[in-house]
């Protein structure tokens, strides 16, 4: 039979840890035998910071201090005589690795013929630096020079008067990623001495962030080569097992040489391209000599993270195992992305901590719920704890209210960030007020997961019987369906799953699958389900509680959706036939669309919805103009963005500072001059929104309103104000210079009345009635 609906939704816990504290299977920290779920402030390591929290009432801090022992003496006597349980925070940054940064999309810059540079390359001691032919990227020269202040000084020629592009690679300590490798030891001695020495007392209840405050856990994806005599014996070791001899792993690499000497030479090569940028070419730092290797095939990337990660996973392991031999606590990392060591792998890690600034209830919900969908999809083996909850200065959030929702989406552990006296207070007054309150427990929340490109529809919700809706990593997308239905294609574990539900009224309807036997239909309420199932198809009545489709890889296809989608082609081809299909073969490829939906629903439904959203734009009032389309742009590269209209948006991620700043155009020819409103769908940064504008023919557009109808990964809507457009214009979007994190663009539109975004969806009034 299938999986049913409670299987979906709740995954199996581990044995909880011995000792003096444990994990139960609804996610609590237990001390001895009671629950323990702290409400208190996190402070920095000061006497002061202390005292003021434990004045407040507040008995529970989690306590700023660097690993190397400073002033951990002064606050720990504070912390004993008052009684006070403490996490420790790890403040301090473990040392960075060396390694080559592989980022061509970030640097570059385009060369023609002779020209002097002088470039800052975020303090690398070393950079290989490549011209190459834009047309065929064939390299047309390459050297390495030595960068011992950062700066890079040269002059290059692409020697023919043709495009180029400069591409650099350095070699960087980057802050951002551990030194799992030389640099680990150190950082490790210098913490576990600390906890041996220091009078920690009876009441120090965990540690936080144990690779310190800046480190971050290696991604999946991760750019970057380390430069380590450690790394390259493993490396090399890796290599050995995986491949046997050095032919086959040079063929594995794709490599077009044949003077490869041995496995230490193939464990310190560098590939020079990124998942989408850089060129087919590998660098022996060594020999200073590049060898041509075919990007497509080569298993390079795939070998060179298999080892950094695996590398990580044990010596986190091992940290975790040597602090709680010296010290019996949990150890808790802080949420940096869905690949850290608390995703699954064997770490050890005992919990999730989850640091944000919210002005509202939404901000907190948002900010909790991929910590939250971490713990649950992990099973009962872990904790989830706000472990720096900041309300945004004016804000009228109130702190209870933040408990109380978090508290039902799985958190046990409050922990504030805040300097006023009043929250101090408040802190304290509910912590006295809930702490014998241990009923939620001995319970857990449920969670029905969607892929992060979902969202809108999907949002992080509470549903029906205290389930909540969560984001997750897994893949899956959105599906269209009409006006009428909602829902999300899940492909992730313990099985796929496709979540359907009606945006307003109930709604009966057919749905098209390739076993109709084989499916199983369950309500996410537990109500019964009544379905009638035919040939090639089951009928049934979808409401407003989403039901979960599960037992099949194929996603049902609503007859409802198909029909309407056919009405508003017709009414493309009927209103809009000179600026859908001037050449009359649109109506052609429509009818073979809806010859295919019956021999295969799925597919000619698919194909029927791509040439809608072909069609749609050119008949539509306002211009949807895809940011990734720019003729011109200094921005870096479209890359694939979950639930991006189209796919894809253009990424910002320029690590060269440009004088000038950087930029998109895009020429413009609307069908009717006069003044238009902008919009702009976007994934910035709050401390950036100001150093983005939109220039229409000269006048500069600014963020001035709050993002609107987010969706997909981080993107939202932001409006610009308004402009006028002459029969041809140009539009730019411009960033200034100062702007050092990723910006993505998805969408550019300009509407001639007022327009409201839904997500990327397209706005379809103007083919109703009144459109």
């Amino acid at each position: 039979m299938l999986t049913s609906v409670a299987l979906l939704l709740t995954v199996a816990s581990s044995t909880p840890s011995a000792g003096a504290w444990s994990i139960n299977f609804n996610n609590t920290l237990l001390w001895g035998t009671k629950a323990y779920m702290p409400i208190g402030a996190r402070v920095e390591g000061t006497a002061e910071a202390i005292k003021r929290a434990q004045t407040a009432g507040i008995q529970d801090l989690i306590v700023e201090l660097p690993a190397n022992g400073a002033g951990w003496d002064e606050a720990l006597a504070v912390l004993n005589e008052g009684g006070t349980r403490w996490f420790l925070s790890v403040s301090s940054a473990a040392p960075g690795a060396l390694g080559t940064v592989v980022e061509p999309q970030g640097f570059r810059m385009n060369i023609q013929g002779k020209m002097d540079v002088d470039v800052v390359l975020n303090a690398a001691e070393q950079t290989l630096a490549v011209v190459v032919d834009k047309r065929t990227s064939a390299v047309r020269t390459y050297q390495t020079y030595a960068t011992p202040d950062g700066r890079l000084r040269a002059s290059f020629d692409s020697l023919v008067q043709t495009p180029h592009v400069l591409l650099f690679y350095p070699v960087v300590r980057d802050l951002h990623t551990p030194d799992f490798w030389e640099g680990f030891d150190g950082h490790r001695d210098t913490l576990l001495q600390s906890l041996k020495t220091k009078p920690l007392g009876d009441n120090f209840r965990g540690i936080l962030d144990p690779m310190g405050a800046v480190a971050q856990f290696p991604s999946p994806d991760i750019m970057f080569d380390p430069r380590s005599p450690i790394f390259a014996v493993e490396m090399e070791s890796y290599l050995r097992e995986k491949y046997g001899a050095i032919e086959t792993c040079v063929r594995a690499w794709s490599i077009g040489a044949h003077d490869i000497t041995g496995w230490d030479q193939l464990a310190r090569l560098v590939p020079l391209w990124s998942d989408t940028k850089g060129i087919p070419n590998l660098w022996d730092p060594i020999k200073d000599k590049v060898y041509p290797s075919d990007r497509d095939k080569a298993t390079v990337w795939t070998d060179i993270r298999t080892v950094i990660r695996s590398t990580a996973i044990r010596r986190y392991a091992r940290l975790v195992q040597s602090i709680q031999q010296i010290v019996d606590v949990p150890v808790i990392q802080t949420w940096g992305g869905w690949s850290g060591p608390y995703d699954g792998a064997q770490t050890g890690v005992s919990g999730v901590g989850s640091e944000f600034q919210a002005a509202s209830i939404s901000d907190v919900i948002e900010g909790a719920s991929r910590p939250a969908s971490t713990v649950l999809q992990n099973g009962g083996n872990k904790v989830f704890i706000l472990t720096g909850l900041a309300i945004q200065p004016g804000s009228s959030l109130d702190i209870d209210t933040a408990i109380q929702e978090t508290k039902a989406m799985g958190a046990r552990g409050w922990f504030f960030r805040t300097g006023d006296p009043d929250q101090l207070s408040r802190i304290g007054s509910l912590a006295g007020k809930y702490r014998p309150d241990t009923a939620d427990s001995e319970w857990k929340p449920r969670a029905l997961f969607y892929p992060e490109g979902a969202r809108n529809p999907a949002v992080p919700v509470k549903l029906f019987g205290g389930t909540w809706m969560l984001p997750s990593p897994a893949a899956g997308n959105r599906l269209e369906l009409g006006t009428t239905l909602r829902g999300y294609f899940y492909s992730g574990s313990p099985k796929p799953y496709t979540v359907i539900w009606s945006a307003g009224q109930p709604v009966e309807t057919k749905l098209f699958l390739g076993d109709p036997k084989a499916v199983t239909v369950e309500a996410l309420d537990g109500s019964e389900v009544r379905i009638r199932v035919r040939k090639d198809s089951i009928e049934l009545i979808i409401t407003d509680v989403p039901l979960i489709f599960s037992g099949i890889e194929d996603v049902p296809i609503p007859e409802i959706a198909y029909e309407e989608t056919v009405l508003m082609m017709a009414a493309l081809f009927g209103n809009f036939g000179l600026l859908v299909d001037p050449g009359g073969d649109q109506e052609f490829l429509f009818a073979q669309n809806t010859s295919a939906f019956k021999r295969n629903p799925i597919g000619g439904y698919s194909a029927l919805m791509r040439q809608f959203n072909t069609l749609a734009p050119r008949a539509a009032p306002y211009l949807w103009i895809e940011a990734e389309r720019s003729p011109e742009t200094n921005f870096g590269e479209a890359r694939y963005t979950p639930g991006a209209s189209g796919g894809d948006a253009l990424v910002l991620e320029s690590k060269l500072s440009d004088s000038k700043g950087y930029f998109a155009r895009y020429p413009i020819r609307p069908r009717t001059r006069g003044e238009y409103e902008f919009w702009l769908a976007a994934d910035i940064p709050p401390a950036l929104r100001s150093e983005v504008t939109v220039v229409v023919d000269g006048k500069v557009l600014s963020i001035t309103e709050a993002p609107k109808s987010y969706y997909g990964l981080g993107l939202a809507w932001y409006k610009l104000g308004k402009a006028t457009l002459s029969q041809q214009s140009e539009v730019r979007i411009q960033v200034s210079p100062k702007v050092s994190s990723p910006i993505k663009v998805d969408v550019l539109v300009a509407s001639p009345g007022p327009f409201t975004p839904n997500g990327a969806t397209l706005p379809l009034t103007f083919l109703g009635p009144g459109g």
